[in-house]
């Protein structure tokens, strides 16, 4: 099944790089969490959270250059990767910002990671931000493409305003609409490469129902303001902002945050 064709696509990809990563899910009322990890009895580890569309296995270099100074934990959210894409008229908040990071916060308290830091890529950098007060042992955080905002007007703004923004939450799209939608997500010069290969897997492999009701929970649900939690916070925390963001307007971004 489609599940285990792209569980099988992993595990070539970490096997081509001597990772030994294992598969694991843990039940939730609303289905299954997929996760992938590699708890190697290291000190500190290291949890990652994908970015909308993505998955676990967009980790997969990361893992490959961490594997022998962290344990390492990579998390399906909902409706990606190999969690269950859900039941919509039963659990549609889990839909949305606020599901998302309801999610990590059980995820990391079920598995008790103690001492560790959060890699957030986009969605995955919110959901880290807005679970930080929640969260005792969080030791630092990394945000990749990941805009903070006060307002739901405000986190539109910190975008450009392409064809890819507005196809980002279509339910359904063409594969020449995909095309566009990857083309945001990965540098130019490796559309025709594995990563953009992985990213239009990661792609199709997304619920579309989550794309339609995240983008309704983004109208109806209270923004947080996540600004005021980074200026808050008292852990260490980078941001990695790429000038040719596919999404983000990564220079008046960076006037926001100075």
């Amino acid at each position: 099944n489609e599940q285990f064709k792209s569980l099988t696509y992993f595990d070539f990809l970490l096997k081509r790089k001597n990772i030994t990563m294992h598969s694991d899910f843990m039940e939730f009322k609303f289905g299954q969490l997929h996760y992938r990890h590699l708890m190697s009895g290291k000190e500190t580890t290291l949890l990652l959270l994908h970015a909308f569309h993505s998955s676990a296995a967009s980790y997969e270099p990361l893992c490959e250059l961490f594997k022998d100074q962290y344990n390492l934990v990579c998390l399906d959210l909902p409706g990606h990767g190999l969690s269950t894409h859900l039941d919509c008229e039963e659990y549609p908040w889990y839909y949305s910002m606020a599901g998302f990071t309801a999610v990590v916060i059980e995820f990391i308290e079920r598995l008790q990671l103690s001492y560790y830091y959060i890699v957030g890529d986009s969605v995955g950098g919110n959901c880290a931000v807005r679970a930080m007060t929640s969260l005792p042992g969080l030791s630092g955080l990394v945000l990749m493409g990941s805009a903070q905002a006060r307002t739901v007007e405000m986190i539109f703004s910190l975008h450009h305003q392409t064809r890819a923004l507005e196809l980002l939450f279509q339910k359904l799209r063409s594969q020449k609409e995909d095309k566009i939608v990857v083309a945001a997500y990965v540098n130019p010069r490796l559309h025709e490469g594995e990563s953009s290969q992985l990213m239009m897997h990661d792609l199709k492999r997304t619920d579309p129902n989550c794309r339609e009701y995240f983008s309704k929970q983004l109208e109806t649900q209270e923004w947080i303001d996540e600004l005021q939690i980074i200026q808050d916070a008292a852990i260490p925390l980078m941001y990695i902002l790429g000038e040719d963001d596919g999404f983000i307007n990564s220079p008046h971004y960076r006037d926001i945050l100075m």
